[in-house]
């Protein structure tokens, strides 16, 4: 339906854009406006597109999106309405259109032309500050640097918006990591725990443990390779892979000493271990027969294998499961929960084996994760565990 010449002026007296304009210039505005309608998901203005015309929305709702040709992602600015004006920034500078405008619904507007808006710049304008030609030049150039503000000012909203969506993104892979992960450790156990009349068949429950964590593991890996994150994430990286091994040797020495002492308590104050040396190589590994009468392979292969098993549990727990709870939780102690959680699963995982050493792992547990925070790698981890458990179960015997 037209719009008669008074309904466009008692229109134009209501916008912002044209306030203080006088009645012979809203007549002569209202003359060169013409209405459009624009359908549903319709673009008013494209981005990038040269500076053009102006739109005042009659009716209806536009959306303001903006594109990002590093994500290659559009991201919503907001929403404009009745009332309000687009385009407008082509009134004060030449540049490009810094957004797209895209009818969010059924919307008609007033349009502009650009052409027009040339001849108004010249001239109505220039009619209002005919007498004052300092205040035109004043005038234009704060208005061209409310343009520039307000380009930055998307710029920053952008860039701000990246940020949350690459978070959202990171969050969202990190839950289905730590989902698949902690079903798959649940089921380790419960597969473990059901194999355990095995046992007695075998030299050490490492020949068990060993291949199922490893055939676990497949889900896992292919949850981290469509996740499209660096290994680096997942603590598996090389760099300086000596220098995190050394200080790691380094700072397990004390903990050594503490097991030392914690055997020496044991042999003097428990029972079931009075008589028995401080350094009792065969106390957790020979599981059947006489281990001094085991041929050499088999007292080596549990070792091997333990070595072996460490890399991947730290991977799992450490690289995995505290990696994906640091860069899920929020907040000031967001590593120290990350470490905390990591831990309790990690020691659940041994309750299997006994709630005692499932108590006993949750403190060396800390250690590692906290060391794990500080090299973000897991070769010092792997390499401190597995001298502390060959310490602790295969020399001093705590068992």
């Amino acid at each position: 339906m037209d719009v008669s010449h008074e309904e466009k002026i008692r229109y134009l007296k209501s916008c912002y854009l044209f306030t203080g304009l006088s009645a012979k210039q809203l007549e002569r505005l209202a003359s060169k406006i013409q209405e459009i309608s624009a359908d549903l998901g319709d673009t008013i203005i494209q981005e990038n597109d040269p500076p053009g015309n102006i739109f005042i929305i009659k009716e209806g709702l536009v959306e303001i999106r903006k594109f990002d040709k590093e994500t290659n992602t559009s991201y919503r600015l907001g929403f404009l309405g009745k009332g309000e004006v687009v385009g407008d920034m082509a009134f004060f500078d030449e540049t490009l259109r810094s957004a797209s405008v895209i009818a969010a619904e059924p919307t008609r507007l007033f349009v502009l032309s650009g052409s027009d808006i040339e001849q108004e710049k010249k001239s109505l304008l220039g009619k209002i500050f005919q007498e004052t030609p300092m205040g035109l030049i004043i005038a234009k150039n704060a208005a061209k640097n409310m343009s520039r503000r307000i380009r930055i000012a998307n710029n920053t909203v952008i860039e701000g918006l990246k940020k949350e969506l690459s978070q959202m993104q990171t969050r969202q892979a990190m839950s289905v990591l730590i989902v698949t992960t902690l079903v798959l450790f649940s089921l380790y156990v419960f597969v473990v725990q059901a194999m355990s009349h095995l046992q007695s068949f075998v030299f050490s429950t490492t020949f068990l443990s060993v291949p199922l964590l490893i055939f676990f593991m497949i889900p896992i890996a292919y949850v981290i390779k469509k996740s499209d994150y660096p290994l680096s994430m997942y603590g598996l990286s090389l760099v300086n892979w000596r220098q995190e091994a050394a200080e790691a040797i380094k700072l397990t020495i004390p903990l050594l000493l503490i097991i030392l002492f914690y055997k020496w308590m044991l042999l003097h104050y428990v029972p079931n271990f009075m008589g028995r040396p401080l350094f009792d190589w065969n106390a957790d590994i020979n599981e059947i027969g006489n281990y001094n009468e085991a041929p050499l392979r088999m007292k080596i292969l549990p070792i091997a294998l333990y070595a072996v098993f460490i890399p991947v549990q730290e991977f799992l727990v450490r690289g995995v499961l505290q990696s994906s709870f640091q860069r899920m939780l929020l907040g000031q102690y967001r590593l120290f929960w990350a470490i905390i959680l990591a831990n309790l699963i990690y020691s659940a995982s041994h309750v299997y084996i006994s709630i005692t050493l499932g108590f006993m792992v949750f403190l060396p547990g800390l250690f590692w994760g906290w060391l794990y925070s500080r090299q973000k790698t897991i070769v010092g981890v792997s390499v401190s565990h597995f001298i502390t458990g060959l310490w602790a179960f295969y020399i001093v015997g705590i068992s």
